[in-house]
């Protein structure tokens, strides 16, 4: 059996342990009047619709842009599940 002996007393309660992982993220969150703002604002018909479906069908970016001209027909976009 070994025992392992630290010569700092509570070592294990430092926050020198800790000292490598990554901290937690401070997310700034953008209020939905803003969101609509900078939606009526851009011109470019592709990115309008691209910022309309992750703002308002909550796509994420990978899903617009994997989105294909087949998935939209006569006004409305039909979403399957592979």
């Amino acid at each position: 059996m070994i025992f392992l002996f630290s010569t700092r007393p509570h070592s294990y309660l430092s926050s020198e342990r800790y000292s490598n992982c990554p901290q937690a993220i401070q997310w700034n969150i953008v209020d939905k009047e803003t969101i609509d703002e900078i939606i009526f604002r851009t011109t470019n018909a592709r990115n309008r619709l691209m910022l309309e479906l992750m703002a308002r069908g909550g796509m994420r970016v990978g899903e617009v842009l994997n989105t294909t001209q087949v998935d939209i027909q006569e006004h409305s976009l039909t979403i399957q599940s592979h």
